[in-house]
């Protein structure tokens, strides 16, 4: 919930949402003055361009419990994924190494590249023109009679004779327009081809039923004729007119009452008589129908060679048409150099190469020189520069405190973000702890803060005036919880040192006459006046930073007993 000017501290029930958090903080960098700004990265690398933001000032704002007293990170939060190479990105901005105008920069920069290129080709094609002009017309010129654009005849040795030639290209009126391909023929002939095919196939499975199906019949009738000369090779078809009857077998004499045998063979003679007809008879009707198939297939297969005559002929002219359309498409392009080249070859005659080369080389140097302006390792130069003012007030505030290595040049590296020292024997850096004891970390991470803070005050750089230190006493103390705070258990220097912590705060904030607040959360407490004078908030029992009510209220509603603990 964002308030402007509150009356006083609303009521839980009060409390809604009225804003976003992105709407929340770009209100607050407004209010700060953040303009607009990007860390480009250099060419090659590829992460993306970051712009600093209000929760990127919040980096110089806070010391965390666990981070005031840890040399493994010098800045809040420097140890959460992403976090690191984010400050190291942030940084620049926030300490006035770079800022909109360096955001101009780098878009002058882009324009005068931009510009350079197009120049320096253009110088490019005017040089070439000029020392090779008559061989590259030449190489035209046989270009154009390659495709008929222009008679045969000797090679122009001369550039005015080339250019005539050239000219005399392109004032000829060629069609150069492509003939259109008929296609929708081609495809039909195909597509009846195809059915042709399927046609002539069909119609000699047929052709093959019928000879089959005679084949079958001309075995049949040979079968049954077969039967009857048997029958009548060994005289057993009875005389069906003689009044005595015998049997044709056994050659008794049959009742002439029954004549159910006589009968039997009767009618199987009938049918293979009327079978035989039968066979006779569909004969000249399959002969019939075999020949109109025949004649059919070979009509046929007529139509299909000349469809296929016809789609040769019809792929022959599509290729022809394809080689004509190739041929314009080739002149089309010829007389398209020959234009352009002309073109360039008259502005080379107007510019003054040298004055043109003169522009290349002026241009070339501003953009080098705003180039290096905005380099990345040049923002890097900037940014070591200015921490180095920053890191001389460190050093003092060390000596101050009396830090370990605090009169050895110390410093705030930009690429570790750690603190480091120079020694005769090289680099100590404090997170390979090589800056020792609790009280060295602690006096480190504090004198690096007061000593930013007072930097972007001075310097009015858009970072929230106050800082918050959480338990920067805590190497002081034991372990056990029951002594926490109590300074009269402290050994005389191990007191001395806390108060000096205090001190070293309260003296910065004075100095800077208001500008800088320092809220510090700390169980310790000292009787002396002044430090007694900066005691805001005593937060002991129920008296803590969220007022009890909207605890009380929150844990009636939401939350078991067992989870608010005082």
């Amino acid at each position: 919930m964002l308030l402007i000017n509150p009356a006083g501290i609303p009521e839980y029930d009060e409390l809604s949402v009225n804003a976003t958090s992105d709407g929340i903080r770009a209100y607050l960098g407004n209010l700060m003055g953040i303009e607009d700004n990007a860390n480009i990265p250099n060419e090659g690398q590829t992460r993306r361009a970051l712009s600093a933001t209000f929760v990127h000032s919040l980096y110089y704002c806070f010391q965390g419990q666990g981070e005031i007293a840890n040399p493994d990170i010098l800045f809040h939060r420097q140890n959460r994924d992403f976090q690191k190479q984010t400050i190291k990105d942030t940084l620049p901005y926030f300490i006035g190494a770079q800022g909109s105008a360096e955001l101009r920069a780098r878009e002058e920069l882009r324009q005068l590249r931009r510009q350079l290129k197009i120049m320096q080709q253009r110088l490019a094609q005017y040089e070439i023109i000029q020392e090779s002009g008559l061989a590259n017309m030449q190489s035209l010129i046989s270009q154009a009679r390659s495709y008929g654009m222009l008679a045969e005849g000797s090679t122009p040795m001369t550039t005015d004779a080339a250019t005539a030639a050239l000219s005399e290209v392109l004032d000829a009126k060629w069609d150069l327009t492509a003939p259109p391909l008929n296609t929708s023929e081609y495809e039909r002939l195909l597509e009846e081809a195809s059915r042709l095919r399927d046609e002539i196939a069909q119609k000699d499975q047929q052709i093959r039923r019928l000879d089959e199906y005679a084949e079958v019949r001309k075995s049949y009738a040979v079968e049954l004729d077969h039967q009857r000369s048997r029958l009548s090779s060994l005289h057993l078809l009875p005389d069906l007119k003689s009044e005595a009857q015998q049997c044709p077998v056994c050659a008794q004499s049959l009742n002439p009452s029954d004549t159910s045998v006589l009968d039997e063979v009767q009618h199987s003679l009938g049918e293979i008589d009327m079978r035989l007809r039968n066979v006779d008879r569909e004969a000249p009707r399959v002969a019939e129908k075999r020949g109109e198939l025949r004649a059919s297939v070979e009509e046929s297969r007529a139509e299909y060679r000349s469809t296929v005559r016809a789609i040769d002929e019809l792929a022959e002219l599509q290729r022809l048409e394809g080689l004509r359309s190739r041929e314009i498409e080739m002149r089309s392009f010829i007389a398209g150099r020959i234009t352009q080249f002309l073109e360039q070859a008259g502005a080379g005659e107007d510019d003054d190469l040298e004055g043109l080369r003169s522009s290349c080389e002026s241009l070339q140097r501003r953009t080098d020189r705003l180039a290096q302006r905005v380099d990345g390792d040049a923002v890097r130069s900037r940014t070591d520069s200015l921490l180095r003012v920053v890191s001389r007030r460190m050093g003092e505030f060390a000596a101050q405190l009396g830090l370990e290595h605090a009169s050895s040049g110390v410093r705030i590296d930009s690429g570790r973000l750690t603190i480091v020292v120079v020694e005769p024997s090289g680099p100590a850096y404090m997170d390979e702890l090589e800056i020792g004891s609790g009280m060295n970390w602690v006096g480190y991470h504090l004198c690096a803060y007061l000593a930013l803070q007072e930097y972007f005050i001075e310097n009015k750089r858009p970072v929230p005036t106050f800082i918050v230190f959480d338990q920067p006493t805590q190497v002081f103390f034991p372990e056990d919880p029951r002594h926490i705070g109590e300074v009269d258990d402290l050994e005389s220097d191990d007191r001395a040192r806390a108060m000096s912590l205090f001190r070293l705060i309260a003296e910065v904030v004075a100095s800077l006459d208001g500008a800088l607040q320092v809220i510090v959360l700390d169980h310790a407490e000292f009787e002396d006046d002044w430090f007694q004078d900066a005691v805001v908030e005593r937060w002991r029992g129920k008296d803590a930073l969220i007022p009890p009510s909207w605890v009380e209220k929150f844990g009636d509603e939401e939350t078991s007993d067992d989870v608010i603990e005082w």
